[in-house]
């Protein structure tokens, strides 16, 4: 379950049946989804992040020499931030699965956090860049 406090529109998520969920707008225990229909907060589940979803978003597996570990990167269309999502056990200093860290076209770091949630990782990229990743609903069936 989650707290509706923590979506922002365009987040998605699931319905209890397993619904993918695109919040249009969000009430004070309720979400609007763009489809059709409220999902209350005790019906709302997320979306874990997996490596075939950040794959499916644009996410590429960094393969430069040398590096002592692996992690995935995702270049801004317009060249002003780029994104490395790094494993837990590199990143992490908390329960989550992964750590976000964003520097701008000057390879200067802007920002950084943890996610383990598809919505995490949305809201983690808006609020640093101010710009939203490329999802789409079917991008979250069967990865």
């Amino acid at each position: 379950m989650i707290n509706v406090k923590d979506l922002m529109v365009g987040n998605f998520v699931k319905d209890k049946n397993g619904e993918i969920v695109f919040v249009s707008k969000v009430h004070r225990e309720s979400v609007a989804d763009k489809w059709g229909g409220l999902v209350f907060d005790d019906e709302i589940e997320p979306i874990p992040v997996t490596i075939d979803i950040l794959k499916v978003i644009g996410f590429e597996e960094d393969t430069t020499a040398g590096e002592p570990w692996k992690f995935w990167r995702y270049w801004d269309k317009d060249g002003k931030y780029k994104l490395d999502v790094y494993p837990e056990e590199l990143y992490c200093n908390s329960n989550r699965k992964f750590g976000l860290h964003v520097d701008n076209a000057s390879c200067n770091s802007i920002g950084s956090g943890e996610f383990t949630y598809v919505h995490e990782l949305q809201n983690l990229t808006r609020c640093i860049t101010g710009h939203s990743l490329p999802i789409e609903k079917e991008m979250l069936y069967d990865n």
